[in-house]
């Protein structure tokens, strides 16, 4: 009995930092979006953002996901200046 409800503790804190992780996950990339882009991200956008990419997702990747979703034409400028301001702080 002990060991079965000991189990179902550790599954109920595995569930929760797994929680945790997505929440802190889909914020970093909201505020990645927000940065590149200058507005912070639909649901959409932001559950497209988070199917698409990896486990970690590079300013690389986040910049082509950005080009690809409706607007890229308005948003490709302000992705230029970031690349622009980050190869000059190399």
């Amino acid at each position: 009995m002990a060991v079965t409800r000991r189990v179902g503790d550790l599954t109920a804190d595995v569930q929760a930092l797994q929680r945790q992780v997505s929440a802190e996950r889909r914020s970093d990339v909201a505020r990645r979006y927000l940065a590149l882009a200058g507005n912070a991200p639909t649901k959409e956008q932001l559950d497209c953002l988070l199917t698409s990419s990896t486990e970690d997702p590079s300013d690389a990747t986040m910049r082509a996901a950005l080009l690809s979703a409706s607007g890229a034409e308005e948003q490709e400028e302000p992705v230029k200046e970031v690349a622009e301001v980050e190869h000059g702080l190399l």
